[in-house]
């Protein structure tokens, strides 16, 4: 195993066809090609179902810390595993270091000529994580006299290692950013089933394919934030959401990958942190060293990881939560509009002198382009008249601004009563409770 924490470089290619596999048939004489080729497609199918199937990141520790030990800075990652983009799978058995002292003062140079400035004060460094296989169990092997003793053995195996390291460049991982801003993209969608109108399938593909276009000469996904008319019904949400990950699957994902036939990307590092290394130019010219007044900080947020399928499956099986939403404001006023108990500041007054029945109402959190439920009730004696009433009034009505003439039209409008004739509020009452939708 190494633990160098150097400059990573590319892993070497296999040069075997991943999709062939040896056809064995009587009498056909196996040779090391064959093994090879063998190897090579049963590695190439696990690698697919691992990178496509679940994606790639961190899978279990290796947690990034850093400390002061015997005066230096290290930078720690412990024991884990993780998957890379191209599908292998990384085991790091035991927890490593990095004196982050010496690794700033091996790389001056480099340092100088990625910074370009010594007025720079800090500089960000990514631990990354990258697989490296390496030959092992030597044999004696047959070949022509005269040898030496080298000459003589060869590795019989292959062994899984790992190469840890920190880098200038942070790793490419737009798949997992591309994953992150659709899935985004789609939780902006409001659902429900009282505040439309609601969009067609039609209207929501050509949404969800707008929002997936390719925007960028890198070839980056750009997702929008969605219209504020793009609402689905509660009923045709699970259809609608449906749609939306087939149109990933078959139309957005390939357009984003670039890679035809789950073909591997060419990124092979999976980032495990991203550090920010205070420095300052050391006593010797051209050398750079840590800024021991100042931390080192350690940012995970960008770290992609796996979640088991287990966790997932015991997540699925708790009972939905409630999404009761919040009550801004609530009152109870009497015939005149007089606060009788109340919250959120929620005040009511009747604006119209030839109607009493119609009340303004205004709280403190009250938003002109929000959308609220309103609920309430008048409140009335044991004997009144049969025909209670209360509706809220649409915004803009336009009998309403003619109604009020140069009043404002800020607020909730309701009208509340009995029957009573002449627009004369007849009712002890009225209690009231206003929720944001949306």
């Amino acid at each position: 195993m190494t633990s160098s924490f150097a400059p990573c470089t590319a892993p070497p290619q296999a040069a075997p066809d991943q999709s062939k596999h040896v056809n064995y048939t009587l009498g056909m004489v196996l040779g090391v090609d064959d093994f090879v080729q063998e190897f090579a497609y049963q590695s190439g199918r696990d690698k697919f179902l691992a990178r496509d199937l679940f994606g790639y990141g961190t899978v279990s520790g290796l947690k990034v810390t850093t400390d002061n030990a015997s005066g230096k800075t290290r930078v720690l990652v412990t024991a884990g595993a993780a998957v890379d983009p191209q599908g292998e799978i990384i085991r790091v058995p035991k927890s490593q270091c990095a004196v982050l002292d010496d690794w700033i003062a091996n790389n001056s140079q480099s340092l100088t000529a990625h910074l370009g400035s010594p007025m720079f004060e800090a500089v960000t460094l990514y631990v990354v994580l990258a697989y490296r296989q390496c030959p092992t169990d030597q044999v004696p092997i047959p070949g022509e006299p005269c040898r030496t003793g080298a000459q003589s053995m060869a590795p019989s195996r292959w062994m899984d290692n790992f190469q840890l390291a920190l880098c200038f460049d942070r790793p490419a991982q737009a798949w997992v950013e591309a994953v992150r801003e659709f899935e985004q993209w789609l939780g902006l969608v409001e659902v429900n089933d009282s505040q439309g109108p609601f969009a067609t399938l039609d209207q929501f593909e050509a949404a969800v394919r707008t929002a997936g276009q390719i925007t960028s000469p890198l070839g980056m996904l750009e997702f929008p934030s969605p219209l504020s008319a793009l609402r689905v019904h509660t009923a045709d949400a699970p259809a609608f959401f449906r749609a939306a990950y087939r149109i990933w699957v078959t139309e957005l994902r390939p357009a984003w990958s670039g890679v035809a036939g789950g073909d591997p990307p060419p990124e092979c590092r999976v980032l495990l942190a991203e550090l920010t290394v205070p420095v300052e130019p050391a006593a010797t010219a051209g050398q750079w060293a840590i800024n021991t007044a100042k931390a080192v900080t350690v940012n995970e947020d960008e770290r992609p990881f796996l979640v088991p399928m287990q966790l997932v499956q015991e997540w699925l099986d708790r009972p939905a939560p409630t999404a009761d939403r919040p009550v801004v404001a609530w009152g109870t006023f009497d015939q005149t509009g007089k606060t009788l108990a109340s919250s959120g500041n929620l005040t009511a007054s009747q604006p119209i002198t030839t109607d009493k029945t119609i009340f303004q109402l205004k709280f403190d959190s009250w938003n002109a382009t929000a959308s609220y439920l309103v609920k309430g009730a008048p409140l009335v004696g044991y004997k009144a008249a049969d025909g209670a009433f209360f509706a809220a009034i649409l915004p803009g009505d336009p009998d309403l601004k003619a109604a009020l003439g140069n009043t404002p039209a800020t607020g909730i409008f309701v009208r509340a009563g009995v029957p009573a004739g002449n627009n004369t509020f007849n009712a002890v009452g009225f209690s009231v409770e206003i929720t944001p939708v949306g």
